[in-house]
């Protein structure tokens, strides 16, 4: 071990100590530890007892820079892992207090309590910020120190191996790799902080190649000229992930060699916060006379200057947060997700910079499935794929159902998700990672006051293909401008697609509606009860709408032979009334997890269906009254003219015609619909009118 790395681990057996000052430090540590608490204005803790937490914050701060980023960047085996985690494990760590350790089975030293950190997954996903990496690490951390013992009963435990001094060899070579990583970070200007330190590698990553190389791209033609690039997408599409390894990348690590700043915004985030903590991490701290977003933006400005660096900011949702760092001067790009149009709006990003991330690639899906899952038989891979197709590559809904399939197979998974409320269980939590579909729309409700009603209704409606601006007014209760309005700021919280800005069409995607479905269960008994009502608040167009009973359904030219007073579906054996109706929704307007039905047709066909169950309901209601009455007639008022019984008895018989005549014009309104679903085309189409 060379002197330097010798000098090194005495300090590091001593960072516990409260007696431990500044003078005590290597020169070395002493610069880092100086450099670091300048730079986090805690200058106060150099006297004192808070000398060695503040040295091990400065030492982690530095091996997380250069030890692990150099570790990541050259894919190494997991022993060498192994040996640079375990200085930080055995003195770091414990000396900053900002790990909590996992539980020990009995007292131990330090040397058993730095192999029980380092067989903690979660505990090592902190330090690696690659889960994948932290599993590997354990793997070999148990191989190498687990033994299994048997109890009485029979029962095997797993035990720690003796420490042996291939430990010890492990130990230096980590502190050696330490020391290294301090000389190299001294040679360069001293900046704090992590790159992607906040952004972690999902444990079953799948590289998502061509939407890398398309963010890449953008990001490195912005450095000629300076300027942001947006990422755009719905809840669960992998914009963090794609951020986390765009921050790994080794041509974009070149590309700024004098710094890469991540970030993800915090409820208690604002401009002045936000620009502190990228100072922070590319080495030019604030002052902390700093206050106001101006005398933030003026500083920031003056650190950034004749420096190549790149700043990544995750989840943003009001530009106000951004205000401060809008303007970048060439050699500095920032990248920033978000889901509202309105931030990219606000900072006026151009359209060439702007990216939407979508769904993955087929490809992409299946290999992510069958890592999740690990099941994917022969004989399981048409239904895989169907899951696939159902699901609509969403990146997190495919991790989640495959977790499922780990659990319950994909035949029982496609089951599950096929059915509405079956669809909730198998796509909430499913393992001990707490995997939940609905995670972030969960986070963005918790934030979320002006628009939770409004999605929530949204909920009791049908999956319907689209959406348009009159069910807004419909279900919403408000003028056609407000409800715009609405639809507008769903869209720009990626919450629903927009179709057709000028005819003012939208597109849910199922993941939402089942989310808002849930947060419906919400809404009070009052509130339900008008959304029955709201097919008839529809203002159908005109050339659509009749009398206030009755719709003008056009009647097909052509098609099948359908006579009035058969209500056999022609192709099918159902000849029930009820047939009817279930057979539009369960097979004609099914089309996977979305109705194939648009709002005019869904709102003409359950009117009809409405009107001909309340005559049916209403003649046998005025005919059992009828009949009553004719009884009483001739039983008890026996004195009445035969006449008026005779007259009694045709007033009868005319409300029973009306009113089957009434309900055979409401069943053959369901009946038109059902007829030009069978020729596979829709009623509501302009074309066919």
């Amino acid at each position: 071990m060379s002197r330097k790395a010798s000098r090194l681990k005495q300090v590091l057996r001593e960072l516990e100590k409260p007696t431990l000052s500044l003078a005590d430090l290597p020169e070395e540590v002493q610069r880092i530890t100086l450099a670091y608490a300048e730079s986090l204005n805690r200058m106060e803790e150099l006297e004192g007892e808070f000398v060695g937490a503040l040295a091990a914050e400065a030492l982690l701060d530095v091996w997380r820079r250069k030890v692990r980023a150099s570790l990541a960047l050259w894919e190494v085996k997991e022993r060498r892992w192994f040996e640079a985690l375990l200085p930080v494990a055995q003195f770091i760590a414990p000396a900053t207090g900002r790990f909590p350790d996992p539980v020990f089975p009995v007292e131990k030293g330090a040397r058993e309590r730095a192999i029980y950190r380092l067989l903690d997954e979660e505990w090592v996903t902190r330090l690696t910020a690659d889960r994948g990496v932290a599993k590997r690490v354990v793997e070999f951390v148990s191989r190498e120190y687990l033994t299994t013992s048997s109890q009485q009963k029979g029962e095997a435990r797993r035990e720690l191996r003796a420490i042996t001094k291939t430990y010890h060899n492990w130990l230096d070579n980590g502190i050696e790799s330490l020391a290294a990583g301090i000389q190299q970070f001294l040679s360069t200007p001293a900046i704090f902080g992590e790159p992607g330190e906040e952004l972690v590698l999902p444990e079953h990553f799948v590289e998502r190649k061509e939407t890398l190389e398309q963010l890449k791209t953008a990001v490195l033609k912005t450095a000629e000229t300076g300027g942001w690039v947006t990422v755009m997408g719905l809840a669960g599409m992998g914009k963090s992930t794609l951020l986390a390894a765009l921050v790994r990348d080794r041509e974009i690590q070149e590309a700024f060699p004098d710094g890469i700043a991540a970030v993800a915004i915090k409820a208690e985030s604002n401009a002045v916060t936000l620009a502190r903590r990228l100072a922070v991490q590319l080495g030019a701290p604030l002052p902390p006379w700093v206050k106001q977003e101006e005398e933030a933006r003026t500083e920031l400005q003056k650190g950034l200057s004749e420096q190549r660096v790149l700043l990544v900011v995750d989840d943003v949702s009001a530009s106000p947060v951004l205000k401060g760092i809008c303007d970048l001067r060439p050699g500095t790009v920032g990248v920033l997700t978000t889901r509202s149009t309105a931030v990219v709006d606000a900072m006026e990003v151009p359209l060439a910079r702007q990216m939407q991330v979508g769904k993955m690639m087929a490809a992409e899906a299946w290999k992510l499935a069958g890592e999740v899952s690990e099941r994917q038989s022969p004989e399981e891979e048409v239904t895989v794929w169907r899951v696939l197709k159902m699901l609509e590559y969403h990146p997190h809904a495919v991790r989640v159902a495959a977790a499922r399939a780990r659990i319950s197979g994909w035949e029982a998974t496609e089951q599950m998700i096929e059915n509405a409320q079956a669809r909730l269980m198998a796509l909430g939590d499913v393992d001990e990672a707490c995997l939940n579909v609905w995670t972030s729309l969960e986070a963005w409700w918790e934030g979320e006051k002006r628009l939770r009603r409004h999605l929530a209704i949204l909920g009791h409606l049908p999956l319907l293909s689209w959406y348009d601006r009159e069910i807004g007014m419909a279900i919403w209760q408000v003028s056609a401008g407000e409800a715009a309005e609405v639809w507008g700021a769903l869209a720009r919280m990626q919450l629903v697609e927009v179709l057709d800005k000028e005819k003012g069409t939208y597109r849910m995607h199922w993941l939402v509606w089942d989310f808002a479905r849930q947060k419906g269960e919400e809404l009070s008994r009052w509130e339900r009860l008008r959304l029955k009502m709201w097919v008839w608040r529809y203002p159908l167009r005109p050339e659509w709408s009749g009398r206030w009973w009755k719709v003008k359904i056009p009647k097909p030219k052509q098609g099948l032979q359908w006579p009035w007073w058969r209500f056999h579906i022609p192709g099918i054996r159902e000849e029930r009334i009820a047939s009817l109706w279930w057979w539009l929704t369960e097979r004609a307007w099914s089309s996977g997890l979305r109705m194939a039905a648009g709002p005019e047709e869904w709102v003409m066909t359950v009117r009809s269906r409405w009107r001909f169950w309340g005559t049916v309901t209403s003649t046998m209601i005025l005919g059992i009254l009828g009949s009553l009455g004719l009884l009483w007639s001739a039983t008890v008022l026996v004195m009445l003219p035969n006449q008026l019984i005779w007259g009694l008895l045709g007033v009868w018989v005319v409300i029973l015609c009306l009113g089957l005549w009434a309900a055979r014009v409401a069943m053959e309104e369901v009946r038109r619909v059902l007829w030009w679903r069978l020729g596979g085309r829709s009623c509501s189409e302009v074309e066919e009118g």
